[in-house]
């Protein structure tokens, strides 16, 4: 099987970019300093769960009426999201927690960043039980914003990538 380098990953990014309309980042509880590779491991995959979570609950909320069609047809109607999941070293500061970047589009054009922003912490800290401290804003398309998610990301391996959450449709309806 083949080893995906940072480069890989950034490459992947930049080739859809296009159908991003917005960059969250949201914190967890959890903070890493001092804590041991096995916690922090289980504690990232733990984020990983709990962002599924909040993305098929973000999914039902802007499908509202017709959540379904989303698991029917998700290369039409589920949000396009490239996901990374940062702060994962127990040489952290104290005061940093696990957090999640997410660039995501395919989502309604009548949402603005504060319906998003709505929509994802209330998915995010109600249904996915994660802190309340979430940061949603317009994505510009800069390749810069891309290079920042993956700052953490070793050479070699896929670093802070989180692929289980990273989707992107064949045939969005909302792309432009």
């Amino acid at each position: 099987m083949r080893q995906y380098t940072k480069a890989d990953i950034a490459r992947f990014a930049y080739e859809h970019a296009h159908l991003m309309q917005y960059y969250i980042v949201a914190h967890t509880h959890f903070r890493p300093h001092n804590k041991s590779d096995a916690h922090i491991a289980q504690a990232r995959s733990d984020t990983a769960q709990a962002l599924k979570h909040a993305l098929n609950c973000l999914t039902s909320e802007v499908n509202i009426g017709h959540a379904s069609r989303a698991k029917r047809k998700p290369h039409i109607y589920r949000p396009a999201t490239f996901a990374t999941v940062e702060c994962c070293s127990a040489s952290a500061l104290r005061h940093q927690t696990m957090h999640v970047n997410i660039l995501i589009g395919n989502l309604p054009g009548i949402l603005t960043a504060q319906d998003v922003q709505t929509l994802f912490r209330h998915c995010w800290t109600n249904k996915a039980e994660q802190a309340d401290d979430t940061y949603v804003t317009k994505y510009d398309g800069s390749t810069r914003l891309i290079d920042y998610t993956l700052k953490e990301g070793n050479t070699g391996d896929t670093g802070s990538w989180c692929v289980e959450n990273t989707f992107i449709p064949r045939t969005a309806l909302h792309a432009d």
